[in-house]
């Protein structure tokens, strides 16, 4: 039997230690897989050669030329272009590896990467909880828009900047949308909406000489003229039937040729006594408490003018008061600006507080929300907060929010309190919040209010929530109270 001697055994350890490090250098030699992620890839559309007819293929090719996705050919490092974009920007998105990002960076036509992804949901389960179900007549259990609310939201949040913007020649060129934003999840804020600084109005002219503004949205630019007959029923038998313009009770003598005034009440159906009169008239004229609530947008199936009950009594009266009533001028499609006392209130808007705690005072913040053609209030707080998430990206939910309510004005254009629509008087926290967005002074808002993770928990705590219910809201199984 043969004895190990010492420089033997040195020489074995030496081959041994050789064969360790030669197998760790070939393993790491061997081609690795990367996990690729979806990424939005903003590229510079002036480098697009001329030799490629569309975007898509010029993106396509793009992908093909990295040298990294050739590296492998396994499902985990296949590049996928998933999106071309060539309107609010340009540039598209794909799913790619550390490496094939790494490279792509560097083309002289890479202009930004945005990580995120994103995606819509539905949001029904609080629906459903309470026994409430979407109709599948009128609405989709999906992100997918019925009527196309989603589409016009998203575009006031992070659309893009359009010339000339208008709804059938109201207010032109007053619609500018923020360039490109990038959107980020925050705090629930609790908005109100206001009125404007114009409004979309129709101007009435009578034989008498009075001039009187309406409300309509009809998308036409028409005028009535020459002393059309205005016709109001307050003599005949069933008067009260024709004046409300109830089912069937208007011949078509009494409408053909003329301009019909309709007495509508609190609550009723003008979209239905629209087209009972439209059976002849050249155009109606409805009354109504509230005219900016009497109709949407889309129901103007006819020239038409809601007036307010106090300013409709005067034609009213004045079609009672002679017998050859006329309407001398009927104009469409007017925006008027400069409206004093702005902005206002909205009367359908919500209020404070909280009803499930009252002392959260709530709403936070005053936004546009009517008479704006990318109606809602919301989705322009949205925009103002993805856009100051794009310049300070450290700031939180909360402190986004802080900035956008601590530099908010409670203050109109007559340098007053802002008023309530409904009744004309000064509004009060609980309708306007912190006030009217501002959001240049957002951008500098001096000095910001954080919350923390145990904020939101004692004020859980508070609510005397059960066990289960906190777990549903902080999502974990542990916590102090």
């Amino acid at each position: 039997m043969k004895t190990l001697t010492m420089k033997g055994f040195s020489h074995l350890f030496s081959s041994y230690l050789w064969l360790l490090l030669s197998l760790v250098a070939s393993n790491k030699a061997l081609p690795t897989s990367e996990e690729a992620q979806t990424y939005i890839v903003h590229m510079d559309h002036s480098y697009k050669p001329a030799s490629f007819s569309t975007h898509e293929s010029w993106h396509q090719s793009t992908l093909a030329s990295l040298s990294s996705s050739h590296a492998t050919y396994n499902e985990d490092t296949l590049i996928i272009l998933l999106y071309s974009y060539i309107y609010a920007m340009h540039g598209f998105s794909a799913r790619l590896t550390p490496s094939q990002l790494s490279e792509l960076e560097k083309l002289p036509a890479h202009i930004a990467t945005y990580r995120e992804a994103y995606g819509a949901r539905s949001f029904s389960k609080g629906l459903q909880a309470w026994g409430i179900n979407i109709s599948k007549d009128f609405d989709y259990d999906l992100p997918r828009d019925f009527k196309g609310h989603g589409t016009h939201t998203s575009s006031t949040a992070v659309g893009n900047t359009v010339i000339s913007a208008g709804h059938f020649g109201y207010a032109m060129a007053w619609e500018h949308i923020e360039e490109w934003c990038r959107y980020h999840v925050f705090d629930v804020i609790a908005i109100r909406h206001f009125q404007r600084l114009r409004k979309f109005l129709r101007i009435l002219t009578l034989a008498n000489g009075q001039t009187l503004e309406g409300t309509s949205y009809f998308p036409r630019s028409i005028s009535i003229t020459n002393n059309t007959p205005l016709n109001y029923i307050w003599k005949n038998q069933h008067k009260q039937a024709k004046q409300t313009v109830e089912f069937s009770a208007l011949d078509t003598t009494e409408v053909t040729g003329k301009v019909f005034l309709c007495d509508t009440n609190r609550g009723e159906d003008i979209r239905g006594k629209m087209s009972e009169v439209g059976a002849g008239a050249l155009a109606g004229i409805f009354l109504a408490d509230k005219p900016t609530l009497a109709l949407d947008a889309d129901g103007y199936s006819m020239p038409t003018f809601i007036l307010e009950m106090r300013v409709g009594s005067l034609v009213r009266n004045y079609a009672m008061g002679t017998n050859n009533s006329m309407v001398r001028e009927m104009k469409f499609v007017t925006t008027k600006v400069g409206i004093k006392p702005a902005p206002q209130v909205a009367d359908f808007s919500s209020q404070g507080p909280d009803p499930i705690s009252p002392g959260v005072l709530k709403p936070d913040i005053l936004a546009p929300g009517q008479d704006v053609l990318s109606s809602v209030a919301a989705p322009h707080v949205a925009g103002v907060a993805a856009l100051l998430k794009a310049v300070y990206q450290y700031w939180s939910p909360a402190v986004i929010r802080s900035a956008i309510m601590t530099t908010a004005s409670v203050t109109d254009n007559t340098h007053t309190t802002i008023k309530d629509s409904s009744t004309g008087l000064p509004a009060t926290p609980l309708d306007f919040g912190a006030g009217h967005i501002n959001p240049n002074k957002a951008m500098d808002p001096g000095l910001i209010y954080d919350i923390y993770f145990l904020d939101y928990v004692e004020f859980l705590c508070s609510l005397n929530y059960t066990n289960q219910q906190m777990s549903t809201v902080l999502r974990r199984s542990q916590w102090s109270c």
